[in-house]
């Protein structure tokens, strides 16, 4: 999608605009005319290059940083599952290992707590690198969002500008969507093993008082 961006924004509109004698403007300071016919060419190019290689960079960013998110949420799915059977492992390993139940439920919910500590410190450490990029993008994303509108209320509807515009505004808002979505699996995956491992409690306090 930026590469389509891009396209649509530097090959049909800027070019059709320069061809047509009119002065185009570019995000850039040059100490040069970029309007100059032996300048315009390599000035767009290195323009539609550079802001290429910046859109695909803030993909692979967004991915890899989604990727961690069900990373996380994937193990602590894990996990939760894990709780689930618990018990019932727990009572499988005493009969089998001719130990007690506490001692099987300990080993069995010692491997849990392992899990549960790596889980905390790779989600730790994405927040301690991730956090304060995502924020400020979050802040900068809404400024670009704002400033669009703003713009496309004077541009001919049916225009190629118009069309790139709309094109950039949906890369910005799915490049939000991304972080929402992954961001509330994770938060209700939280909440789903915070959920079992109550009942996982619950169960080992029922087995402890049927207990003799």
């Amino acid at each position: 999608m930026p590469i389509t961006t891009m396209v649509m924004w530097s090959f049909l509109s800027r070019l059709p605009t320069h061809r047509g004698g009119n002065a185009v403007e570019f995000g850039i300071w040059l100490p040069f005319d970029p309007n100059d016919d032996a300048y315009f060419t390599l000035v767009m190019l290195y323009e539609f290059t550079q802001l290429t290689w910046l859109g695909c960079n803030n993909c692979n960013v967004d991915t890899f940083v989604t990727i961690l998110l069900q990373q996380c949420t994937t193990q602590i799915r894990i996990l939760r599952l894990d709780l689930e059977t618990a018990v019932e492992r727990a009572q499988e390993n005493a009969e089998s290992e001719g130990i007690t139940f506490d001692e099987a439920f300990h080993k069995v919910f010692t491997l849990s707590l392992r899990h549960y500590n790596k889980i905390i410190r790779l989600s730790k450490n994405i927040g301690h690198i991730f956090g304060r990029p995502i924020f400020f993008q979050f802040l900068v994303t809404a400024w670009i969002i704002c400033t669009i509108v703003y713009r496309i209320v004077d541009i001919d509807p049916t225009s190629v500008l118009f069309i790139s515009m709309i094109a950039y505004m949906s890369c910005i808002v799915v490049e939000l969507f991304l972080y929402c979505y992954f961001g509330t699996i994770l938060t209700y995956e939280i909440m789903k093993s915070s959920y079992t491992f109550y009942a996982v409690l619950k169960s080992t306090n029922q087995i402890d008082t049927a207990s003799p």
